[in-house]
């Protein structure tokens, strides 16, 4: 949706918001901004958050082992599926 669409059906992009979805405003065929409900855009820093820590923990395990990176992306993996049945 353009910028000038957005500002003809504001009240109607704000309930849509509510409702929980994401609106991607344009300009020139561009997304310039996302209208995005508050706790929607508090969950998505936190998992942003969450994903750099795990590639920081990462990149040290890596650089401190021996261990093939082939193998830690195994252990890895099973680490997260572990963590995914709890």
């Amino acid at each position: 949706m353009t910028v000038m669409e957005a500002q003809a059906c504001l009240p109607e992009l704000v309930g849509r918001v509510q409702a929980g979805e994401v609106v991607t405003l344009t300009q020139d065929g561009k997304p310039v901004a996302e209208l995005i409900r508050p706790d929607k855009l508090k969950l998505r820093h936190q998992l942003i958050r969450e994903k750099q820590s795990a590639d920081d923990m990462r990149s040290q395990v890596l650089g401190q082992t021996d261990l093939p990176a082939e193998r830690a992306e195994e252990l890895g993996r099973a680490l997260r599926a572990d963590v995914g049945e709890r």
